[in-house]
């Protein structure tokens, strides 16, 4: 659907207005206008965008079961229509392909249809999260107000009559900053527009985007954005400005080349993707998990089918029976239980797992099993998440396994085992038998580092800080839980180690290695978060975190204080962002998805610095540097293949020495990391 143009028209004050949008329902029909959404967005990319035509459905409301948005027939005109009630977050339907927008008037005829909860407009839009807002509620007052995350200021106020069986024409027009706001063209409202400050280094926002807003059901008919016509060129050349700044970014890096290819035949899946040499031959094989759910989908899964492969689709071996997956439904929204290592120091890899709730080793190269043990005991624990059960089986399915070095031996001859939000378990790689217990709000994936220099790796898992016995040393009581977890020198004033956690609706932490909060930033569900040089003219290293559940999409970027520098809204979705070392530099770009137009690398400013080709498979990504050569390559891969991207050409500058993390600890929650070797000097990262 594209914007109708139209010769400059005359206002009903008569002041001529150059039309930049009016929609006309082009390749829209009645029915769904948002994608149903779950826990599968958090790393995975939907094959369709979230939406309708030139809108993004922004919002994923946390308990809503049904879909948001439609498109319906409205006395015989089509409207959107917002069909839930939204308790925590409002839906916003945001014009995205019209952006940049500093004087103008959006118009949209609006019909609420119930009185429960506000709805209207939304101007100068930079994320879900901040924006101004016309909202009418049923109390029958009119608002103009700006939200800044959980801060919500009104502006002005006005009595309209509310009335859930008519439209009402509203409109407001933004000029110099200064909004004015009227219903069926009688101005109502004007307030000044104090600008939106994203982060340190953004700057006051004075231009942005429009849409749609509802906290309960309403309607809306065909939205109409027009602007003064010195408005109009003004915007033109920024945005003419801001695309050749974009296309010369994306010349000066390197562009992605797919060099290898195969197919994933029958066991093809969603993000549970393990590399390691498994059969010593010093290159990185694959291993590929399928899961057969239980109860509620989510909470008690096991692996049904393991595959070890090669890169060019070779099958090493297979544990279990492949079924071909048919729907996205059969990616999977949670981590599952195995990961690969070398865990008796005698050279050979061996997988470590949990299947039909028994922990298993076996070899790596052949799939053979060496030893195995019954899982632990289900005990309740402390249940923080309420549909969660833990003992909904007797012994525990084994929700995430992490190696670690408890023993001091120098490699990982411990591993960490857990049910989904409540026991922590260690355990013995040899003996397979357990060490200790701990009962705590786990969160998604623990991490084993050596804090204190002492050779042995404490745990670092939800709020909590454990020693290498097992001994709970601190623990902070938040709510919600904890989503990522990294650990590093980030602040260099500092001579110890900080800790950043992202933590659901709890928000952004960086405490310090005696548990006290050193910053604090909320700004949505954080999801996932990524620390690298993504900023290079900056010092130190950045913290990027992104957000789901109720806010989805909002990218935030950190310095290793915590202060936040930037915050954008890439797209209306969640990703892995993974850390890539794409320019072989020293600069990090981070991995959004490798669709072809909503995906990309974006550089520390949210930029699209790298795009991806047309005609590749994007419904999961990562990265690893697999053949060596001190950069990144980028795996993409749906159920039918999987492609390797290298970047194109030399390297910018000699790829300088960075921790990237061990391969033998995957995990779809832990926090990503490319950084220099002194950030985490002193510890052991595992």
């Amino acid at each position: 659907m594209s914007a109708r143009k139209s010769k400059p028209r005359a206002s009903s004050r008569g002041r001529k207005q150059e039309l930049i949008y009016r929609e006309d329902w082009d390749g829209l029909m009645p029915g769904p206008a948002s994608a149903f959404r779950t826990a599968f967005g958090e790393y995975h990319t939907h094959p369709s965008p979230p939406g309708a035509g030139n809108w993004g459905d922004a919002v994923l409301s946390t308990g809503q079961l049904g879909l948001a948005w439609r498109v319906v027939d409205d006395g015989g005109e089509l409207a959107f229509e917002v069909c839930q009630q939204m308790p925590r977050r409002p839906a916003i339907m945001v014009l995205d392909t019209q952006g940049d927008l500093r004087d103008y008037t959006f118009t949209v005829p609006v019909r609420p249809l119930s009185s429960k909860a506000p709805c209207g407009l939304v101007f100068h839009y930079q994320t879900n999260r901040t924006f101004f807002a016309v909202l009418w509620s049923g109390d029958g007052q009119l608002a103009l107000v700006r939200n800044d995350h959980d801060a919500r200021q009104t502006l002005a106020a006005a009595e309209l009559p509310f009335n859930v069986d008519e439209h009402c024409r509203l409109s407001v027009t933004v000029s110099a900053m200064t909004a004015k706001v009227s219903a069926d063209g009688k101005k109502l409202l004007e307030g000044r527009m104090e600008p939106l400050v994203t982060g340190q280094i953004d700057g006051p926002r004075k231009e942005g985007k429009v849409g749609l807003i509802g906290y309960a059901p309403v309607r809306f008919r065909a939205a109409e954005l027009t602007c003064p016509p010195p408005a109009g060129v003004a915007r033109r050349s920024r945005l003419s400005a801001a695309q050749r700044e974009l296309d010369a970014l994306r010349e000066e890096n390197p562009t992605p080349e797919a060099v290898s290819e195969c197919s994933l035949g029958d066991f093809g899946a969603g993000r549970n993707l393990r590399l390691a040499d498994l059969d010593g031959d010093g290159q990185l094989e694959f291993i590929i998990a399928q899961q057969s759910k239980r109860a509620n989908e989510g909470d008690y899964c096991q692996i049904s089918c393991l595959t070890a492969f090669r890169a060019n689709g070779e099958v090493l071996w297979q544990l279990g029976t492949p079924v071909r997956a048919t729907s996205l439904l059969d990616a999977p929204t949670w981590d599952l239980p195995f990961q690969v290592a070398d865990v008796d120091g005698d050279g050979r890899m061996e997988l470590i797992m949990c299947r039909d709730w028994q922990i298993q080793v076996r070899d790596a190269a052949t799939g053979e099993l060496l030893r195995s043990a019954p899982t632990p005991r289900s005990t309740l624990g402390l249940t923080v998440i309420g549909w969660a059960v833990e003992d909904f089986f007797d012994r525990i399915c084994g929700d995430a396994i992490h190696l670690c070095d408890l023993s001091g031996r120098g490699r990982p001859g411990e591993f960490l085992i857990k049910d989904r939000y409540a026991n922590l378990w260690a355990y013995d790689t040899e003996t397979l038998e357990p060490i200790w217990h701990a009962v705590l709000n786990t969160g998604h994936y623990p991490l084993a580092f050596d804090i204190n220099g002492d050779g042995r790796d404490e745990v670092l898992c939800g709020y909590s800080l454990i020693s290498a016995d097992g001994r709970i040393i601190w623990q902070q009581r938040n709510g919600d839980h904890v989503d990522g977890i990294g650990v590093g020198h980030f602040d260099p004033d500092r001579d110890d180690f900080q800790i950043a956690w992202v933590a659901g609706e709890e928000g952004f932490f960086i405490v310090g290695a005696d548990g006290r909060t050193i910053a604090c930033h909320v700004t949505g569900h954080l999801q996932k978060m990524s620390i690298g040089n993504f900023l290079p003219d900056r010092p130190g290293v950045e913290i990027a975190t992104i957000t789901y559940w109720a806010s989805q999409g909002v990218l935030s970027v950190f310095d290793g204080r915590g202060v936040k520098l930037h915050e954008s809204e890439p797209w209306h979705a969640a990703s892995a962002i993974m850390p890539v070392g794409w320019r072989g530099d020293g600069q990090d770009f981070m991995l959004l998805s490798t669709h072809p137009r909503y995906g990309g690398m974006l550089d520390g400013l949210g930029r699209r610095a790298v795009m991806f080709p047309e005609g590749y498979p994007h419904l999961a990504c990562d990265a690893c540097d697999i053949d060596g050569c001190g950069r990144e390559e980028v795996l993409a891969w749906d159920f039918d293949r999987l492609v390797i991207f290298k970047a194109a050409g030399k390297p910018l500058g000699k790829p300088p020495a960075r921790y990237t993390g061990e391969l033998y600890n995957r995990s779809n929650y832990k926090a990503n990391v490319s950084v220099p070797p002194e950030i985490i000097a002193g510890g052991r990262r595992r």
